[in-house]
């Protein structure tokens, strides 16, 4: 496995691939139907804003994409886009370089580290907890579209 830069035709590949729970995700906080292209698109314009990298397979295709963006000084929020196929097969590079980038923030300044998620995401939610050690603060009742 390797890692490079973000590329939109790489996001094109992977919001076209991506789960059903990242497809509700999208369609919830930016309104209306998923649209692939759009998703990169939006992904791209994040993934120059920030932090952001893409994880490939040993045969060279995307597996993931992902970032974070400063929000306000001091303060980040991710995000992401990955196969099914990279979860089932590599979830621990996945949680290893999600943490190594984390940590990473927080050595160059960062205080706090956001994620949003559908609550309905239940399996995701674990992941952030457990895998990158964070903590749930609440439920933003009404806050997507």
């Amino acid at each position: 496995m390797k890692t490079a830069r973000v590329t939109l035709i790489d996001l094109v590949l992977l919001c076209n691939t991506c789960r059903e729970d990242e497809r509700e995700q999208y369609s919830s906080l930016f309104g209306g139907p998923y649209d692939a292209e759009a998703c990169a698109f939006d992904l791209y314009n994040r993934s120059r804003q920030g932090v952001s990298l893409t994880l490939y397979g040993d045969d060279g295709e995307p597996m993931m994409a992902g970032g974070w963006v400063e929000y306000e000084p001091g303060i980040w929020t991710s995000w992401m886009v990955a196969t099914q196929a990279a979860w089932d097969t590599n979830w621990r590079s996945i949680t290893k370089l999600s943490r190594k980038v984390m940590d990473q923030l927080f050595r160059d300044g960062a205080r706090r580290l956001q994620i949003n998620a559908l609550a309905t995401r239940t399996k995701t939610l674990q992941w952030y907890e457990r895998g990158l050690k964070m903590q749930r603060e609440g439920t933003l009742r009404g806050w997507c579209r």
